[in-house]
């Protein structure tokens, strides 16, 4: 089996192919607001590089968001639009699942960084909640447990919210890049979507909504 992972939420684009074995290839460019650019052409190089054809592909995975909201729109519409024109399997993962996936600790807040007093947040804790919250929101108030938290990098809302949990026991976890068959494997547990229901997952609201 082949699997075509595709992320365009973040500020580095980045794409891998993967088999049974492990991962195939990779390839990560900084490329924000400019993804569209470059994600065709990468997944060209990518499939040239390795002697495979886009058939060749039985599974695509997409990051559906939150994060950029244009990069959010091209990612899962290409991987629609593949998934669709070449009747392959589509599955879907947020960002902050794709990070929860780096560790096996029980409690898990992960951060997806937007401004310093609010972010999108994954709290994995039983219940997984999934949110744009506040520092302020009641459901960070979580006290007396050994918690991980885990972020592309140590930004001002992470800082404040370690400050906010003083009470707790922090173990905080940078990811410089994916761990490609934790994230993947991940998202070939859950089911396949329903190409023409997938949607990107933005959390956050659009000035024009608001």
């Amino acid at each position: 089996m082949i699997n075509l992972f595709i992320d365009c939420s973040r500020k580095t684009l980045a794409i891998a192919l993967l088999n049974d074995n492990g991962l195939i290839d990779s390839i990560e460019t900084s490329s924000h607001g400019k993804h569209s650019n470059y994600l065709m052409s990468s997944l060209n190089n990518i499939f040239k590089d390795n002697n495979l054809k886009i058939n060749d592909v039985d599974n695509i995975i997409v990051v559906n968001g939150p994060g950029s909201f244009t990069g959010i729109r091209v990612g899962v519409t290409v991987a629609k639009t593949l998934a669709w024109t070449l009747s392959k399997n589509l599955y879907e993962i947020t960002t902050l699942d794709a990070l929860k996936t780096h560790t096996n600790n029980d409690v898990v807040i992960s951060v997806f960084y937007d401004k310093p007093n609010a972010s999108y947040v994954g709290i994995y804790d039983n219940n997984k909640i999934i949110d744009y919250m506040t520092l302020d929101d009641t459901r960070l108030d979580i006290n007396n447990k050994k918690i991980t938290i885990i972020s592309y990098d140590e930004n001002d809302f992470v800082k404040a919210l370690k400050g906010k949990l003083k009470n707790c026991d922090i173990d905080f976890v940078v990811l410089d890049n994916y761990d490609y068959v934790k994230v993947v494997n991940s998202a070939l547990k859950t089911k396949p979507v329903v190409v023409h229901n997938s949607a990107p997952v933005y959390l956050k609201k659009i000035d024009a909504e608001k």
